[in-house]
């Protein structure tokens, strides 16, 4: 397939060291006004269960699914990877510092490390090493996010520390490094989200303290074919959208940051832009039992049968809880439990619903 605005790099194949690292959110005090318009009905909660990482103390960090249902997580400077039907865990001592990851294929995973000069994107292979690496950004780059399109092949999103130069760069199975300008875009790149013929980027947007809204802010749909950037800005004042994920019918959906006087922090509203081009918003209603919850949604994901799930924290960030949306509008909880410092989850080929939990993996 031709593709638009491209520029390839020869693979580098080396084994190298990969890099982790963990980061504690600031804790947050006061709670954001909320959207009026609810969505759906909440019907009993469901049952969680746990398996807490063999270390006492380990702080989860990254969430990605691999081969013949395990599970792979990236907790301090150790990559773990739990495998239910052997019923262990089996662990990979890490030096260093991982932004991103993400898994491909059956059981492979691409890990973005942005850490030294060229920019790393690793290859890792289900048997637990490191295949090779490519250069993920131009050194200095900013990393927005890094998803994986159906052919396995790795979208990583980034722009200067300024924000400046802001594009798409692609890195095949096969090794081929393409980048795509985000032409008329401004400022930071966010999440990322691809589909085959495809690909989406959140635009955080410059904060204005005298309006309070983000500038800039909304969604970018890139394809890569041609090299065309369409641009969907927010219709909604004061929200920075962050991360993505699309459901079977093309609609995306996302979650925002906020700020409220000198303090960030995640909105508890479920953004929706439809695969028409419109958008809508979603205020999940508090759960059995907390009717003063005041939510923060961190992380989504969604199943085979277009169900979306969001990782729902209170705003005190010491309680959570994942909330499902279905097609048909009908929203169920699970059971309240402690979260993880830096949320995520993920829906599995049998609907198996993984997150990340405090010190370990949770399971619906």
């Amino acid at each position: 397939m031709k593709r638009g605005a491209t520029a390839s790099l020869t693979v580098a194949a080396i084994l190298l060291a990969l890099l982790a690292g963990c980061g504690q959110a600031a804790p947050r005090t006061k709670a954001p006004a909320a959207v009026p318009a609810a969505a759906g009905t909440p019907s009993a909660s469901l049952p969680v269960s746990s398996f807490p990482l063999p270390v006492r103390g380990a702080t989860p960090r990254f969430l990605a699914l691999g081969a013949a249902g395990s599970v792979w997580a990236l907790a301090g400077s150790t990559l773990w990877e739990y495998a239910p039907v052997k019923g262990g865990w089996r662990s990979f001592p890490l030096p260093g510092r991982t932004v991103a990851m993400a898994a491909y294929g059956p059981g492979g995973l691409w890990l973005d490390q942005p850490g030294n000069a060229a920019g790393q994107l690793v290859q890792w292979s289900p048997a637990g090493t490191a295949i090779a690496s490519w250069p993920a950004s131009a050194g200095g780059s900013r990393v927005g996010g890094l998803a994986v399109d159906p052919a396995g092949n790795a979208w990583i999103s980034a722009a200067s520390r300024g924000g400046l130069l802001p594009h798409l760069r692609e890195v095949t199975l096969a090794g081929k490094v393409s980048v795509y300008p985000l032409a008329g875009v401004q400022g930071p790149p966010g999440g990322v989200a691809a589909a085959a013929t495809q690909v989406w980027v959140a635009l955080a947007g410059a904060y204005d303290p005298a309006t309070g809204a983000y500038a800039g802010a909304g969604i970018a749909r890139v394809t890569p074919a041609t090299g065309k950037v369409k641009l969907f800005r927010l219709p909604w004042s004061g929200y920075s959208p962050r991360r993505l994920v699309l459901d079977p019918s093309g609609n995306l959906w996302f979650t925002c940051r906020t700020r409220h006087g000198e303090r960030y922090g995640w909105s508890g509203t479920l953004f929706e832009l439809s695969a028409a081009g419109s958008f809508s918003r979603h205020t999940l209603a508090a759960p059995p039992g907390h009717p003063a919850w005041t939510g923060a949604l961190r992380a989504l994901a969604v199943g085979a049968k277009g169900e979306v799930w969001a990782y729902d924290v209170n705003y005190a960030g010491t309680t959570a809880r994942l909330a499902e949306l279905t097609p048909a509008g009908t929203l169920t909880y699970s059971a309240p439990f402690g979260p993880a410092p830096r949320p995520a989850l993920r829906v599995d080929q049998k609907g198996r619903v993984w997150f990340l939990k405090a010190g370990g993996l949770g399971r619906l």
